[in-house]
């Protein structure tokens, strides 16, 4: 993630020119991390952008690592109230995202949608290839963006 913005800080003379697209960059991979927008949301035109999210990879892979094969107890059923009581849980849902009728629980691995255990693995591999094709960049502009002479300095 460091190396993204020192990329762009190589590439730039000033500090006010760093932080113009060092702000939109950021704001970018913030929302396309599938957070904030769950990825199956994101409209086609603009998904790639979380295919070159860094924290993207990361998150998808902690959330695979956390919420694989777990089983949640549903605490609220739909519907509910005064004389629904006597309902039989055939005909009654689990309020909560992925749940399916008449099940007293909730299975996370069907809650994210998209997401595959076997990806796990590949989520590091990624990070890492996404890492080494950014410190290209980032070492060409070290080495021959030159930076403004302060006046000071002369």
């Amino acid at each position: 993630m460091s190396m993204i913005f020192r990329t762009i800080a190589s590439m730039s003379r000033t500090l006010a020119q760093t932080m113009a697209p060092a702000a939109i960059l950021m704001l970018a991979i913030i929302i396309y991390t599938g957070f904030a927008i769950p990825t199956t949301y994101i409209p086609g035109w603009s998904r790639w952008n979380s295919y070159i999210d860094p924290i993207a990879y990361g998150f998808e892979a902690l959330m695979i690592n956390e919420f694989h094969n777990r089983n949640f107890a549903c605490s609220l059923y739909v519907p509910a109230g005064p004389g629904y009581d006597m309902v039989a849980p055939a005909n009654r849902v689990c309020h909560a995202v992925g749940s399916t009728p008449g099940s007293g629980v909730v299975n996370e691995t069907e809650t994210l949608l998209s997401l595959d255990h076997v990806d796990i693995w590949i989520k590091p591999g990624t990070l890492t290839a996404l890492m080494v094709t950014g410190a290209t960049p980032t070492l060409w502009a070290v080495t021959y963006a030159s930076a403004r002479v302060s006046p000071v300095l002369g």
